[in-house]
């Protein structure tokens, strides 16, 4: 092997070592949110709100958000929703028929319990606060970042939590 054919090779495996660590690297931050992954329920009297989070690629998430009618199963409300990891920064992507386009949130703050999307710049909701108070139980707080809006407590539907032993992550 020539001189030049071998530093060719070096610097192709060294471009190659950099992007797999950074793909690594890009994917850490929504994989500390992967708790968010599953399918969720909150039963109200007349409805039943659901949201479900699955991995469609390394880096993205896609969700689902529906609201449905108890007594006939119709849909009242649905939102397509995108989690992804790009260039460092996670995002939050909601779409809702209210909107001709999707509204981006950046994910301003994240642990293995709790993550936080800001678009201060958006008129309702400007925050989304999700927090895992347990296994089974996940909490959304959608707000205009002061005090003005609700929350929404979702049971993961699982057989772990259907069970009288909740399951840990």
């Amino acid at each position: 092997m020539t001189k030049r054919l071998f530093i060719a090779a070096v610097v192709c495996c060294v471009a190659l070592t950099g992007r797999a660590e950074q793909d690594a690297s890009e994917s850490t931050q929504i994989s500390m949110i992967s708790w968010l992954l599953g399918n969720w329920q909150q039963e109200r009297e007349e409805t039943i709100r659901t949201e479900s989070w699955e991995t469609v690629a390394p880096g993205i998430y896609r969700g689902l958000g529906q609201s449905l009618l108890k007594k006939d199963g119709s849909v009242r409300f649905s939102e397509a929703l995108l989690i992804y990891e790009a260039s460092g920064s996670v995002t939050y992507l909601a779409s809702v028929p209210e909107n001709k386009l999707p509204v981006p949130f950046g994910m301003v703050s994240a642990s293995s319990k709790h993550a936080v999307f800001e678009n201060l710049g958006h008129d309702f909701p400007k925050r989304l606060d999700y927090r895992l108070t347990s296994w089974c139980e996940l909490r959304v707080s959608v707000s205009d970042a002061g005090d003005e809006g609700f929350t929404l407590t979702f049971a993961r539907i699982s057989d772990d939590c259907n069970s009288e032993l909740e399951a840990k992550p």
